[in-house]
This record gives structure tokens, sequence and C-alpha cells, in this order.
């Protein structure tokens, strides 16, 4: 089995040429998979090569289930998506029949709105900010004011650079966001 997995590592760097994290986190999905069904069959090789569909999907719905107990559409397709390469890997190199997981579909995610914070929030992370030492609280204390006012998100905010600022209209320009847009954004 390990020796399975190793080779998977192997065909997810060289052939899918997947980034190192991606194959960390495929790695440890497919070990997850490979636990699950354990208890299902004898063999190592047994575990995954028999593997059905209905023993994807069941696998699939336990592991994307928030501690809460909800569903958790991101966690689906994650785990979805390390198993059909898996499975492509088992299937290409013909270790298994078929591959059980092609009938499988990712799961539509409900894309979150923005929440910003209330005022009795901002006034506290300001508040909780004049305790840092400085050069560090001016800026900071900055950065949160023009993501407040502006409505920015951290990872917008994280981007943010001087060639960003158009000081002659008082607008922020061609700061990259969330799915590859590009803001424009007035600032106090």
């Amino acid at each position: 089995m390990r020796n399975l997995l190793s080779e998977f590592d192997e065909y997810l760097r060289l052939d899918e040429r997947c980034t190192f994290e991606t194959v960390k986190r495929f790695r440890s999905i497919a070990r997850q998979f490979a636990t699950y069904l354990s208890g299902m069959m004898t063999s190592s090789n047994e575990k995954l090569v028999s593997a059905t569909t209905s023993d994807v999907l069941a696998f699939l719905r336990q592991a994307a289930e928030t501690k809460q107990g909800a569903f958790s559409a991101h966690k689906w397709n994650q785990k979805l998506t390390a198993v059909r390469a898996l499975f492509r890997y088992l299937v290409r190199e013909k270790l298994c029949p078929e591959n059980p997981t092609a009938e499988l579909h990712r799961v539509t995610a409900i894309c979150r709105e923005r929440i910003p914070l209330s005022l009795a929030e901002f006034v506290a992370l300001i508040r909780a900010m004049h305790t840092a030492a400085e050069p560090y609280r001016s800026r900071n204390i900055a950065l949160a004011q023009i993501g407040f006012h502006c409505g920015l998100r951290v990872s917008e905010l994280s981007r943010l650079n001087l060639d960003h600022l158009d000081r002659t209209h008082r607008l922020i320009v061609n700061l990259e966001a969330k799915g590859g847009k590009f803001l424009v954004v007035p600032f106090p």
C-alpha cells in the first residue's frame, strides 16, 4: 500500500504536474480513503482496486461532513478531485478495471457574500491596534481604515501597494480581487 501511494505521488508530480502542496493534500486524501475502505476488505491492494462507486460516495459523504454535522461542498469537491486522480492513476496502471468516480459530479458551492465588520467591531479593532508599538501601529490603523471604508477583503488589503493608489482622483485602481477581477474603488 505504501508503495502504491509513493507511485501515486510520482504520477501526480511528473504526469499531472501538480505542486508539492497538491501532491501532499491528494496523498493525505488517498490515505483517508484507503483507511475508510480498510474495514470493508482484506488485502491492501484489494482495498483500492475493488472500490465501487457506492464506496466512493459513502466516503465522500462522510468526509464532506463538518464538525457541526453540516455538508461542505468545498470538502466534497476537494476529496472527489483527489480520489478521481487516484483512480485515473490506478486505471492507467491497469490496477483497476474502471474508474468508479467517472459518473460522480462536483457540487456547486454557494459563495458567501462579504460580511463587513460592524461599527462596534471596527472600533474594537482600532482600539486593539492602538496598543501596538510604532511604526506598525500607524500602518495597521491606516490599512484597517482603508479596508473598512472601502469594503476590501483581507486578501485584497494584502495585495494593496502604492501603485494601486490614484491620489489625483482618490481611487484604488487595478487591485486584484477574488475571482481574478480587478477593482476600482474610491478611498476616503
